[in-house]
């Protein structure tokens, strides 16, 4: 294509040649609806014979936009003319103009600001519809335009929007294929749906899931990691088809299959294997039997505690047929690698155990392994008599001094609990904390536990030592809707000063959900406790939270003192974490100290307390009264 210059009215050789240039470009510059038309390039190509045509200071096309039929300013030239032509634009669609030039159809001329250099406008109309409007400002009066060039004009716009109009029924085309597309592959993700699932309950049917077993075990040895398979079988099924009717065993196979969905998937960790962030599938093997497979398993309580969950979902009184059937289900658990690597050899184990579990009595879950299922057993019994550790008065408070290592003197303890049956056995808290987490005891056994230190703190007080104790808040109280007010209860009844009464929070107890975290943070600063991040340096440690939140004091965790002496990095961490802490304003604990050298150390940083068995153990509230009345060994 020749360069864009107007050719002179008196030049009637490149009249002639740009008109047969145009007449013969057409079919190759708008193509059919038959054809990808690219509808930037028709409007730039349209543009560039116009110049050609008419000396134009800018010239632009306006297109319609589909879904509004709003008329936008899409290709403009010179580029920079773009915004003044476009408020231009809207003045004449405000007045009225621009509505009479497309009644128009034909070349027609409106007064701009410079009344020597006119509007001319141009409708792009089919015989179907308006496709579009040009407009440009012409270097000279309309009047003094020949009819040739206007005709010209005319030609080429009439042209430009039938291809705008052929390039819409190829996308009509288009879409209307990727529709028919969608719709087949639709009908056969649909097919392959079935084929993987059970119709009923619209769980993973027996085929998927050993596929799903094969996939996981397959990953599970490519990462050296650990899956469990469990089998659930309802108990005395039998008895429901017998005496209501199938359709009654179908009802209730649908309903359970509902509860144990809903249950799992509202687990932190549960969805299906094929999503690296999700660990649990769900399956109906067939009758009524049921199976789940659980990857990336980290121990056995992540198993006992999905168990806990479904026995507790189960044992709700279902509705059928508008009378309340109970039901109990009796499970079976094998591991990989433990038991097998080959996924039929862990469905039959899971089986075995499944069996076994209904000869113990149904209503129980029973491991293949011996050893595992020994542990489990172990579990059971720990939280059976955890039930009833308070009421028997087992637990009792232990206080491990906190020790201003400036002054050298008691300023306050960290209460913590102990385990004494009655027979005189000590159960650590590291056998008990986790089952009475896991169990949901901890709420009951961490009120206490408030309740109890607050209670001693206030008798120490009115003996004249006056001592801040820190309690532990566990992830689950500190989510319990009910914290603030048992907080307060423990005050009002034991009457200790709030500001002897120090909460300590772990880090990713409070990463958890930060936002509703602050609230919490807040609601207990403003009662006058003080807030303290345990175990610091092994969870999150973001500056940003520390910012945001009201905390006041940091407890490093005892796995950096322990070898601060020794190990640079460790060394380098505590006092990473002294210096953050100072320049938030904030106290800091170093818990773990029992080596003179580190208490030295620390001093050298300027850390303000530490605790650890260099000063004492763990002791009884009388052990405690007794050293607050001696002096304490300086180091």
């Amino acid at each position: 294509m020749k360069p864009s210059t107007t050719i002179p009215d008196d030049d009637l050789q490149q009249w002639h040649e740009l008109t047969l240039e145009l007449l013969t470009s057409l079919g190759s510059m708008y193509g059919s609806s038959r054809q990808n038309r690219d509808v930037g390039a028709i409007l730039a190509t349209s543009l560039s014979y116009i110049q050609r045509t008419i000396n134009f200071e800018s010239l632009a096309i306006l297109t319609i936009d589909e879904e509004d039929a709003s008329f936008n300013l899409t290709h403009c030239k010179p580029d920079e003319h773009h915004k003044p032509l476009q408020q231009q634009v809207d003045r004449l669609i405000e007045s009225g103009q621009f509505a009479w030039a497309i009644q128009q159809n034909r070349p027609v001329t409106i007064e701009s600001e410079k009344k020597d250099k006119p509007f001319i406008l141009h409708v792009l109309t089919t015989k179907t519809r308006v496709r579009g409007m040009f407009i440009g400002v012409s270097e000279i009066p309309f009047e003094q335009l020949s009819a040739t060039r206007l005709s010209l004009l005319s030609v080429i716009l009439h042209n430009c929007a039938s291809a705008l109009e052929s390039a819409t029924l190829y996308n009509l085309i288009q879409q209307q294929n990727r529709t028919l597309t969608n719709a087949v592959d639709q009908r056969t993700q649909e097919l392959e749906y079935r084929l993987g699932h059970d119709p009923l309950t619209g769980l993973a049917n027996r085929m998927l899931f050993q596929d799903r077993v094969e996939q996981a075990i397959s990953n599970a040895r490519r990462h050296k990691s650990k899956l469990a398979v469990l089998l659930l079988d309802i108990d005395l099924f039998s008895r429901i088809n017998e005496s209501m009717g199938h359709s009654a065993g179908d009802e209730l196979l649908k309903a359970v299959a509902n509860r144990l969905n809903n249950t799992l998937r509202n687990s932190d960790s549960i969805g299906r294997p094929t999503d690296e962030k999700n660990n649990i599938s769900i399956s109906r093997l067939g009758g009524d039997e049921f199976s789940i497979l659980i990857i990336d398993l980290e121990d056995v309580d992540n198993i006992i505690n999905i168990i806990r969950r479904i026995f507790e979902v189960i044992s709700t009184p279902f509705s059928l047929q508008g009378q309340e059937v109970l039901i109990t289900l009796s499970i079976g658990i094998s591991l990989f690698p433990t038991d097998s690597e080959e996924t039929g050899t862990l469905l039959q184990k899971a089986d075995v155990a499944m069996h076994h579990a209904k000869e113990e009595g149904r209503n129980n879950y029973q491991f293949y392994s011996e050893e595992i299922n020994s542990l489990s057993y172990q579990h059971l019994i720990i939280e059976s008599q955890l039930r009833h550790a308070i009421e028997n008065h087992e637990f009792k408070l232990f206080y491990q001094p906190k020790i201003d290592i400036k002054t050298q003197s008691i300023t306050g303890a960290e209460a913590l609990i102990r385990w004494i049956k009655s027979d005189g056995t000590i159960v650590p808290p590291n056998d008990f904390i986790s089952i009475a987490e896991h169990s949901g005891q901890i709420i009951k056994i961490g009120e206490w536990v408030l309740q109890e230190a607050c209670r001693q703190a206030k008798e120490w007080l009115e003996l004249g030592f006056e001592q801040k104790i820190a309690v532990n808040i566990s992830a689950q109280q500190f989510k319990e809707s009910l914290l603030i007010e048992k907080i307060k209860n423990a005050l009002s009844q034991s009457q200790l000063p709030p500001a002897l009464l120090e909460l300590e929070i772990t880090e990713s107890t409070i990463m958890e959900n930060s936002t509703r975290c602050i609230d919490t943070l807040q609601a207990i600063h403003q009662l006058g406790i003080t807030l303290s991040i345990d175990d610091f340096g092994v969870g999150y440690s973001s500056l940003s939270y520390l910012k945001r939140f009201p905390i006041d004091t940091l407890k490093i965790d005892r796995s950096f003192v322990k070898d601060i002496e020794h190990d640079k990095s460790d060394a380098a961490i505590v006092t990473a974490i002294i210096a953050l802490a100072h320049s938030l304003h904030l106290n800091v604990v170093a818990e773990g100290v029992e080596e003179v050298v580190q208490a030295r150390f620390l001093r050298t940083l300027r850390c303000e307390m530490i605790q650890g068995f260099l000063y004492s153990k763990p002791v009884p509230p009388d052990e405690y009264l007794a050293l607050l009345t001696i002096p304490i060994k300086k180091h």
